[in-house]
């Protein structure tokens, strides 16, 4: 409704607003006094549709690192189409704000055909020099032309990089009874940004030198090449004495101290015919002690690699093998002594977790037959 306030006015003008551009529209108009609204008059020409125009800019333009040689681009349509489909897009991309270093052009522009209607649509830009910061901008198109401005995305511009290469070479020596002297160069490739700083991780070699760590997760670690498992003997008060046997694989040792060295352990273990070639270490602690066996070969089944049996527990002289138990709490009659006593064994680094493995099998097809001859294997080309 147009308000009639002047009633001197020779003319009345009103615009028609958010129409859908090449959509027909007629119009009419009436006057209205206290009886209400007239007939109306048909507008002349008796339809019109608003002008078909350039569409409005792409929309959420957002720019991100591809990898250290490109950027991606993603962008949605525009909140306008013009009156017309949206055939397509024009990214364009450049080392100057002004895109003009191509002898006033950009250095480079990619016409984007949308298909099923992307929603976000997106464009990675290649080629790119790791490091050069790259502006980018955005052009939607319909039949009646680009955009009048281009749609400029967040950031407006990036440059290509990747997470910086290690040193090529790194080396140690001691620097003395407590320390170790490390030296590397710089970082050969920085990824196309500034190296900051370096990062030097350490650790002790073996069970028992990462006692001391108490954020280190055993069971998660990969590529040892050797099984160890540790021998935990602890109690509530610093009382606890006795002794205990180990099993492995249907046999027993001799009664073993818990006062027992490192090597005690291992002369025990390895008297037995189940068991090869072992070594073992020990840490005491408050109320405790702890052996890590590592095993070095594994008699029971030398052509597996990978876990073994565990090593079992008895505090009862008269238990046989399979009584044993792989933790054990002391009781009234048993050879393990103090104040809330026990004995546990625990898996602590599975051999050659994190390796693939594949295993190799030649036979003859008649139990008759007789295996000769040779092969032989590659991996990749070698």
């Amino acid at each position: 409704v147009v308000p009639s306030e002047e009633h001197s006015k020779v003319h009345y003008e009103y615009i028609l607003t958010e129409l859908t551009a090449g959509q027909p529209y007629k119009v009419q108009v009436s006057a209205s006094n206290d009886l209400g609204f007239g007939r109306p008059h048909a507008s002349h020409p008796s339809e019109l549709a608003p002008p078909v125009q350039k569409p409005s800019v792409p929309t959420s333009i957002i720019l991100q690192v591809a990898s250290r040689n490109s950027l991606e681009v993603f962008f949605s349509k525009p909140e306008s189409n013009g009156g017309d489909a949206i055939s397509l897009y024009r990214i364009d991309w450049d080392t100057n704000q002004e895109f003009d270093s191509a002898d006033g052009v950009p250095i480079g522009s990619y016409t984007y055909i949308p298909s099923n209607h992307c929603e976000p649509c997106s464009h990675q830009i290649s080629a790119l020099v790791q490091g050069q910061n790259y502006f980018v901008r955005v052009y939607s198109y319909n039949s009646r032309g680009y955009s009048f401005e281009p749609g400029i995305p967040t950031p407006s511009f990036l440059s290509p990089k990747t997470a910086a290469d290690p040193p090529e070479s790194l080396t140690i020596s001691p620097h003395s009874d407590t320390a170790i002297d490390i030296q590397f160069p710089p970082s050969s490739n920085d990824g196309g940004a500034p190296v900051k700083s370096y990062k030097v991780e350490w650790n002790g070699m073996g069970y028992i030198a990462g006692l001391p760590s108490p954020n280190r997760d055993y069971l998660s670690a990969l590529y040892s090449p050797y099984n160890v498992q540790s021998i935990l003997v602890t109690a509530d008060d610093d009382n606890v004495s006795g002794v205990f046997r180990l099993a492995f694989r249907g046999h027993s040792t001799d009664d073993i101290s818990v006062r027992a060295t490192a090597d005690d352990l291992r002369n025990a273990l390895e008297m037995l015919p189940t068991v090869g070639s072992i070594t073992v270490s020990k840490e005491s602690f408050s109320n405790g002690f702890v052996w890590a066996v590592t095993f070095l070969t594994d008699y029971g089944n030398e052509s597996s690699f990978g876990p073994i049996p565990s090593l079992s527990i008895s505090i009862n002289p008269t238990d046989m093998p399979d009584l044993f138990a792989t933790e054990v709490t002391s009781v009234a009659g048993t050879s393990l002594l103090g104040t809330g006593a026990r004995i546990a064994v625990n898996n602590e680094l599975v051999a050659f977790k994190g390796y693939e493995q594949q295993k190799l099998t030649t036979q003859c097809k008649s139990t008759n037959g007789l295996l000769s001859g040779y092969f032989s294997l590659s991996i990749g080309n070698t």
